[in-house]
């Protein structure tokens, strides 16, 4: 396997890890979290109940597993940081480097709304 695949594999894998912390972040501040600021801007309904109920229960499961997914994929994008670093920053990477940045600080930002409900 050449470097080009394994860069593309672990790619793979911290695109994997930064996406499934997101959804499972958002799933946890969907609890809890987000219905009153729904509410505060005027567009939450009924369903808002139906997301509290559904996740409710799960709530702890959802904080943790967000939580580690998203470390885990801090820790597979720094990794891949101190090799780009190590060569150079290409242009055609930095913009994905830019993204996966922002969707651990956004699923990060979830988690904690999850754990500290308005």
């Amino acid at each position: 396997m050449s470097s080009l695949q394994a860069a593309a594999r672990q790619r793979g894998a911290t695109v994997l890890l930064v996406v499934s912390g997101l959804a499972t972040a958002l799933a946890a501040a969907s609890c809890c979290a987000l219905p009153p600021l729904l509410i505060w801007a005027g567009v939450a309904g009924l369903w808002t109940l139906e997301l509290q109920s559904f996740f409710g229960p799960h709530l702890q499961t959802l904080i943790w597993l967000a939580d580690g997914t998203l470390a885990a994929g801090a820790g597979s994008w720094a990794w891949q940081m101190r090799k780009v670093c190590a060569v150079g920053l290409s242009r055609r990477n930095a913009g994905w480097h830019l993204l996966m940045l922002l969707g651990l600080a956004a699923g990060g930002l979830l988690s904690w709304m999850a754990v500290n409900p308005v």
